[in-house]
């Protein structure tokens, strides 16, 4: 039956009927053929391939000071990891109630399909003077999808706490729109292990190759990818020129170093 039979007038009034086998959201063409509209419980393709996860600060609101005599309460020391899918950073931190501690770092991410999460997790170490007393940070995790755009131009938190301990990590998530080509020498590659190693071993008990099997390894944890590697140099791409990067990791060392030196002995006052 046609659709220009579907329409039948009787008696005083019109009878309107629908048929055909044209199904809801279906148009037939021309040609037979059907077109059939996208699925709205499907999600969109990610708005980019990598995205950028930085970690702005930590606010310690609450800490388990150690109380010293004489002294009065000091910081613990937080070892915390921070973590985007299978990308780490480990950050140390002198946690007292109330401190504002930034960070700045940040890893990459790859988001290959749109079913792809992001998982943002935060944990740790709360570290005592006697490491039989150490205990573990609470942890907490955030996860980023389809549903909410991936995080992407959002700034978030990590809120995380138990009786003792509580803190948040401020974080957000960009795409991450190019990434820079650069080389480092593979003699420049292993100085930088031998520096960074310098304060618990000796250069010469550290092999070269074991240097630079050390090197790679810790660029690829902060989001770059080893290209190409020739006898003298290795060839990087990243969120920015490596020597940039390696310049960072080294301050921080640095820094830390200089944080766990230890204080002139403090005497009582009579």
């Amino acid at each position: 039956m046609s659709k220009e039979c579907c329409s039948c007038g009787g008696g005083g009034g019109s009878v309107v009927i629908q048929c055909g086998s044209a199904t809801p959201g279906v148009s037939n063409g021309g040609g037979g053929g059907t077109s059939v509209p996208p699925d709205p419980t499907l999600p969109a393709a990610p708005p980019c391939q990598i995205v950028a996860v930085r970690f702005h600060s930590i606010r310690v609101r609450e800490a388990h000071g150690v109380d010293i005599p004489f002294v009065g309460e000091q910081p613990e020391q937080w070892e915390l990891t921070l973590t985007a899918n299978d990308q780490s950073l480990s950050v140390t931190i002198d946690a007292r109630d109330g401190a504002d501690i930034p960070i700045e770092q940040e890893v990459e991410v790859e988001l290959p399909s749109p079913s792809t999460t992001i998982s943002v997790r935060a944990s740790g170490l709360a570290k005592a003077l006697v490491a039989f007393f150490d205990q573990p940070l609470p942890a907490t995790e955030n996860s980023h999808g389809a549903s909410d755009n991936w995080g992407i131009d959002a700034q978030v938190q990590l809120n995380a706490g138990d009786r003792d301990r509580t803190y948040t990590v401020f974080y957000s998530i960009k795409c991450q729109i190019a990434r820079a080509s650069s080389v480092i020498s593979r003699r420049q590659a292993i100085n930088v292990i031998h520096e960074a190693l310098s304060p618990v071993v000796d250069s010469k008990n550290v092999p070269e190759d074991l240097a630079l099997t050390l090197f790679i390894r810790r660029m690829e944890s902060v989001g770059y990818r080893l290209k190409d590697i020739h006898p003298d140099i290795l060839v990087w791409e990243g969120p920015r020129n490596i020597h940039r990067a390696v310049h960072e990791i080294l301050n921080r060392k640095n820094k830390t170093t200089r944080a766990k030196a230890p204080n002139k002995t403090l005497k009582p006052t009579a």
